[in-house]
């Protein structure tokens, strides 16, 4: 789902009504505030028809798709917020909520950073900044320490069968002809760990 722009939402746009627009808003509050989200996305689609420019409409629209998880319809509205209003901290807060749910740490990081610098006080907008940190510090040592499948040795690849001999006093399941998996041996190898016995190495390879 797209965040109208100004453009297209004026197609939509109903006459601004300053008591409609603020009954709409409050009644999509209303529902916000009752956790009824979906309706809530609805109530301020509606405003947003009055007032299409409205940032704090599309910043609490965002908050809304935030909570039914549609992270994507969330970034949109928040993008949309900023554009229209590139001074407004909750903007770049709910984008940076999206933006850090949808694995995009970086671009997390520099919305929280921008809540910070607008608002230097703000305790959470800080304690973002250091989730973002610490989750991109994360990523780069999984992505640093990930070990290209090309190089991947299998052990069974590095084990000459033919070099390994079965010892006389073994008595557990032995494969079948061409070291193949038969149904007795199955049954044999059940039974063998319902021993608490182990299978010779011969046999797992």
């Amino acid at each position: 789902m797209e965040a109208p722009t100004p453009q297209s939402a004026q197609d939509t746009t109903i006459a601004c009504n300053p008591i409609q627009l603020n009954a709409l808003k409050t009644a999509a509050n209303i529902l916000f505030n009752e956790r009824k989200y979906a309706k809530a996305v609805v109530a301020y689609s509606k405003a947003l028809q009055v007032s299409p420019t409205s940032a704090v409409l599309l910043a609490n629209r965002a908050l809304a798709h935030l909570h039914l998880e549609n992270y994507a319809s969330a970034f949109d509205d928040s993008s949309l917020a900023i554009r229209l209003d590139p001074g407004y901290v909750k903007g770049y807060y709910r984008r940076g909520s999206s933006n850090f749910i949808l694995g995009k740490f970086g671009s997390a990081l520099k919305d929280f950073e921008k809540v910070v610098q607008l608002q230097p006080r703000n305790l959470e907008g800080k304690k973002k900044v250091r989730e973002c940190e610490l989750a991109l510090r994360k990523q780069r040592f999984e992505y640093a320490i990930r070990v290209p499948e090309s190089v991947l040795v299998k052990v069974s690849d590095s084990i000459e069968l033919d070099t390994i001999t079965v010892e006389n006093t073994y008595d557990g399941p032995r494969l079948g002809e061409n070291h193949t998996v038969t149904a007795n041996f199955v049954k044999d190898m059940i039974l063998q760990f319902k021993n608490c016995k182990a299978i010779h190495l011969r046999c797992v390879t």
